[in-house]
Protein backbone atom coordinates (compact mmCIF):
# COMPACT_ATOMS: atom_id res chain seq x y z
CA UNK A 1 0.00 0.00 0.00
CA UNK A 2 2.77 2.27 0.88
CA UNK A 3 4.49 1.48 -2.36
CA UNK A 4 1.33 2.18 -4.26
CA UNK A 5 0.99 5.53 -2.65
CA UNK A 6 4.59 6.32 -3.44
CA UNK A 7 4.07 5.31 -7.02
CA UNK A 8 0.96 7.42 -7.30
CA UNK A 9 2.71 10.30 -5.68
CA UNK A 10 5.65 9.93 -8.00
CA UNK A 11 3.36 9.78 -11.02
CA UNK A 12 1.53 12.85 -9.89
CA UNK A 13 4.76 14.74 -9.46
CA UNK A 14 5.93 13.70 -12.87
CA UNK A 15 2.62 14.67 -14.35
CA UNK A 16 2.75 18.00 -12.61
CA UNK A 17 6.28 18.52 -13.79
CA UNK A 18 5.22 17.68 -17.30
CA UNK A 19 2.33 20.10 -17.04
CA UNK A 20 4.59 22.77 -15.64
CA UNK A 21 7.12 22.16 -18.39
CA UNK A 22 4.47 22.50 -21.04
CA UNK A 23 3.22 25.74 -19.50
CA UNK A 24 6.70 27.18 -19.32
CA UNK A 25 7.36 26.11 -22.87
CA UNK A 26 4.24 27.91 -23.99
CA UNK A 27 5.27 30.99 -22.06
CA UNK A 28 8.74 30.88 -23.57
CA UNK A 29 7.33 30.46 -27.04
CA UNK A 30 4.89 33.24 -26.41
CA UNK A 31 7.71 35.46 -25.19
CA UNK A 32 9.88 34.46 -28.14
CA UNK A 33 6.98 35.25 -30.46
CA UNK A 34 6.45 38.58 -28.74
CA UNK A 35 10.18 39.28 -29.02
CA UNK A 36 10.12 38.55 -32.75
CA UNK A 37 7.05 40.69 -33.17
CA UNK A 38 8.71 43.42 -31.13
CA UNK A 39 11.77 43.21 -33.34
CA UNK A 40 9.59 43.34 -36.45
CA UNK A 41 7.58 46.23 -35.06
CA UNK A 42 10.77 47.95 -33.97
CA UNK A 43 12.28 47.62 -37.42
CA UNK A 44 9.03 48.90 -38.97
CA UNK A 45 9.01 51.79 -36.54
CA UNK A 46 12.66 52.53 -37.35
CA UNK A 47 11.87 52.46 -41.07
CA UNK A 48 8.76 54.55 -40.54
CA UNK A 49 10.70 57.02 -38.43
CA UNK A 50 13.50 57.11 -40.97
CA UNK A 51 10.97 57.72 -43.74
CA UNK A 52 9.21 60.37 -41.63
CA UNK A 53 12.50 62.01 -40.79
CA UNK A 54 13.57 61.93 -44.43
CA UNK A 55 10.27 63.45 -45.48
CA UNK A 56 10.48 65.97 -42.68
CA UNK A 57 14.00 66.92 -43.65
CA UNK A 58 12.92 67.23 -47.27
CA UNK A 59 9.91 69.30 -46.29
CA UNK A 60 12.10 71.41 -44.04
CA UNK A 61 14.62 71.91 -46.82
CA UNK A 62 11.80 72.80 -49.22
CA UNK A 63 10.36 75.18 -46.63
CA UNK A 64 13.76 76.79 -46.05
CA UNK A 65 14.26 77.10 -49.80
CA UNK A 66 10.79 78.62 -50.18
CA UNK A 67 11.50 81.02 -47.30
CA UNK A 68 14.79 82.00 -48.88
CA UNK A 69 13.13 82.48 -52.27
CA UNK A 70 10.30 84.45 -50.68
CA UNK A 71 12.82 86.57 -48.79
CA UNK A 72 14.65 87.31 -52.04
CA UNK A 73 11.34 88.02 -53.78
CA UNK A 74 10.30 90.35 -50.97
CA UNK A 75 13.63 92.15 -51.24
CA UNK A 76 13.29 92.47 -55.02
CA UNK A 77 9.65 93.56 -54.83
CA UNK A 78 10.47 96.00 -52.05
CA UNK A 79 13.10 97.50 -54.32
CA UNK A 80 10.56 97.69 -57.14
CA UNK A 81 8.05 99.31 -54.80
CA UNK A 82 10.59 101.96 -53.87
CA UNK A 83 11.44 102.42 -57.54
CA UNK A 84 7.76 102.74 -58.42
CA UNK A 85 7.29 105.22 -55.60
CA UNK A 86 10.11 107.28 -57.03
CA UNK A 87 8.60 107.05 -60.52
CA UNK A 88 5.19 107.91 -59.11
CA UNK A 89 6.62 111.00 -57.45
CA UNK A 90 8.33 112.01 -60.68
CA UNK A 91 5.16 111.42 -62.69
CA UNK A 92 3.15 113.40 -60.16
CA UNK A 93 5.53 116.32 -60.65
CA UNK A 94 5.27 115.96 -64.43
CA UNK A 95 1.47 115.87 -64.21
CA UNK A 96 1.49 118.97 -62.04
CA UNK A 97 3.84 120.69 -64.51
CA UNK A 98 1.73 119.67 -67.51
CA UNK A 99 -1.44 120.78 -65.74
CA UNK A 100 0.15 124.16 -65.09
CA UNK A 101 1.23 124.37 -68.73
CA UNK A 102 -2.31 123.51 -69.83
CA UNK A 103 -3.68 126.28 -67.64
CA UNK A 104 -1.11 128.73 -69.00
CA UNK A 105 -1.83 127.62 -72.57
CA UNK A 106 -5.53 128.09 -71.93
CA UNK A 107 -4.86 131.56 -70.56
CA UNK A 108 -2.75 132.35 -73.62
CA UNK A 109 -5.43 130.96 -75.91
CA UNK A 110 -8.10 133.00 -74.15
CA UNK A 111 -5.92 136.09 -74.43
CA UNK A 112 -5.25 135.38 -78.12
CA UNK A 113 -8.97 134.82 -78.72
CA UNK A 114 -9.81 138.08 -76.97
CA UNK A 115 -7.11 139.88 -78.98
CA UNK A 116 -8.41 138.34 -82.20
CA UNK A 117 -11.97 139.39 -81.34
CA UNK A 118 -10.70 142.89 -80.68
CA UNK A 119 -8.85 142.87 -84.01
CA UNK A 120 -12.04 141.84 -85.78
CA UNK A 121 -13.99 144.60 -84.04
CA UNK A 122 -11.26 147.12 -84.86
CA UNK A 123 -11.26 146.00 -88.50
CA UNK A 124 -15.05 146.26 -88.71
CA UNK A 125 -14.93 149.78 -87.27
CA UNK A 126 -12.03 150.77 -89.52
CA UNK A 127 -13.73 149.28 -92.57
CA UNK A 128 -16.91 151.20 -91.82
CA UNK A 129 -14.98 154.44 -91.29
CA UNK A 130 -12.83 154.02 -94.39
CA UNK A 131 -15.74 153.04 -96.63
CA UNK A 132 -17.68 156.05 -95.36
CA UNK A 133 -14.69 158.35 -95.89
CA UNK A 134 -14.06 156.97 -99.40
CA UNK A 135 -17.69 157.47 -100.31
CA UNK A 136 -17.71 161.01 -98.91
CA UNK A 137 -14.51 161.97 -100.70
CA UNK A 138 -15.85 160.51 -103.94
CA UNK A 139 -18.96 162.61 -103.53
CA UNK A 140 -16.84 165.68 -102.72
CA UNK A 141 -14.71 165.23 -105.83
CA UNK A 142 -17.84 164.84 -107.98
CA UNK A 143 -19.46 167.93 -106.45
CA UNK A 144 -16.36 170.05 -107.02
CA UNK A 145 -16.16 168.77 -110.59
CA UNK A 146 -19.85 169.60 -111.04
CA UNK A 147 -19.19 173.12 -109.68
CA UNK A 148 -16.42 173.55 -112.25
CA UNK A 149 -18.68 172.33 -115.01
CA UNK A 150 -21.47 174.62 -113.82
CA UNK A 151 -19.16 177.61 -113.92
CA UNK A 152 -18.80 177.18 -117.66
CA UNK A 153 -22.45 176.44 -118.33
CA UNK A 154 -24.56 179.08 -120.11
CA UNK A 155 -27.94 177.62 -119.21
CA UNK A 156 -28.19 178.84 -115.60
CA UNK A 157 -28.56 182.35 -114.38
CA UNK A 158 -26.23 183.72 -111.74
CA UNK A 159 -28.66 183.28 -108.83
CA UNK A 160 -29.31 179.62 -109.61
CA UNK A 161 -25.61 178.99 -110.04
CA UNK A 162 -24.76 180.62 -106.71
CA UNK A 163 -27.37 178.58 -104.86
CA UNK A 164 -26.09 175.40 -106.47
CA UNK A 165 -22.49 176.20 -105.65
CA UNK A 166 -23.17 177.16 -102.02
CA UNK A 167 -25.21 174.02 -101.43
CA UNK A 168 -22.52 171.89 -103.07
CA UNK A 169 -19.75 173.52 -101.07
CA UNK A 170 -21.61 172.90 -97.82
CA UNK A 171 -21.86 169.19 -98.73
CA UNK A 172 -18.19 169.12 -99.69
CA UNK A 173 -17.22 170.82 -96.43
CA UNK A 174 -19.07 168.13 -94.44
CA UNK A 175 -17.48 165.41 -96.57
CA UNK A 176 -13.87 166.54 -96.16
CA UNK A 177 -14.10 166.41 -92.35
CA UNK A 178 -12.81 162.86 -92.72
CA UNK A 179 -9.43 164.21 -93.86
CA UNK A 180 -6.46 163.89 -91.49
CA UNK A 181 -5.76 167.09 -89.59
CA UNK A 182 -2.72 168.34 -91.51
CA UNK A 183 -1.71 171.23 -93.75
CA UNK A 184 -3.52 169.83 -96.77
CA UNK A 185 -6.79 169.47 -94.89
CA UNK A 186 -6.40 173.07 -93.68
CA UNK A 187 -5.81 174.15 -97.25
CA UNK A 188 -8.98 172.37 -98.42
CA UNK A 189 -11.12 173.81 -95.62
CA UNK A 190 -9.69 177.28 -96.21
CA UNK A 191 -10.63 177.00 -99.87
CA UNK A 192 -14.14 175.79 -99.06
CA UNK A 193 -14.77 178.39 -96.35
CA UNK A 194 -13.61 181.35 -98.44
CA UNK A 195 -16.38 183.59 -99.81
CA UNK A 196 -17.55 182.39 -103.19
CA UNK A 197 -17.05 185.15 -105.69
CA UNK A 198 -18.96 183.47 -108.44
CA UNK A 199 -15.81 182.50 -110.28
CA UNK A 200 -14.37 179.03 -109.77
CA UNK A 201 -10.75 179.73 -108.86
CA UNK A 202 -7.67 177.97 -110.17
CA UNK A 203 -7.26 176.34 -106.76
CA UNK A 204 -10.11 173.94 -107.50
CA UNK A 205 -7.94 171.57 -109.53
CA UNK A 206 -5.41 171.38 -106.70
CA UNK A 207 -8.17 170.78 -104.13
CA UNK A 208 -9.69 168.03 -106.25
CA UNK A 209 -6.22 166.47 -106.52
CA UNK A 210 -5.80 166.55 -102.75
CA UNK A 211 -9.20 164.88 -102.25
CA UNK A 212 -8.46 162.23 -104.89
CA UNK A 213 -5.08 161.45 -103.32
CA UNK A 214 -6.67 161.13 -99.90
CA UNK A 215 -9.38 158.90 -101.36
CA UNK A 216 -6.67 156.71 -102.92
CA UNK A 217 -4.88 156.58 -99.56
CA UNK A 218 -8.05 155.48 -97.78
CA UNK A 219 -8.73 152.85 -100.46
CA UNK A 220 -5.18 151.53 -100.07
CA UNK A 221 -5.55 151.47 -96.26
CA UNK A 222 -8.80 149.53 -96.62
CA UNK A 223 -7.18 147.08 -99.02
CA UNK A 224 -4.24 146.48 -96.65
CA UNK A 225 -6.57 146.11 -93.63
CA UNK A 226 -8.78 143.65 -95.54
CA UNK A 227 -5.84 141.52 -96.66
CA UNK A 228 -4.49 141.45 -93.10
CA UNK A 229 -7.90 140.46 -91.77
CA UNK A 230 -8.19 137.69 -94.38
CA UNK A 231 -4.73 136.44 -93.39
CA UNK A 232 -5.75 136.37 -89.72
CA UNK A 233 -8.87 134.40 -90.59
CA UNK A 234 -6.79 131.64 -92.22
CA UNK A 235 -4.57 131.14 -89.14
Amino acid sequence: MKSLLLALASGTVLHNRELAGNALSKVVKKLESMLEQSKTDGEADVKAFATFKCKSNTALEDANAAIKESTNTIAVESGRVEQLRGQNGKLSQEIASLTQQLLENQDQQDAATAERDQQKDDYADKKTDLEGAISQLGDAVKLLADIGADQTAESRDTADRDRFVKKALISVTNAVKVLPKDEKSKQVLSFLEAPFSGTYTSQSSEIIGILKNQKDTFENDLDVATKLEDKHETW
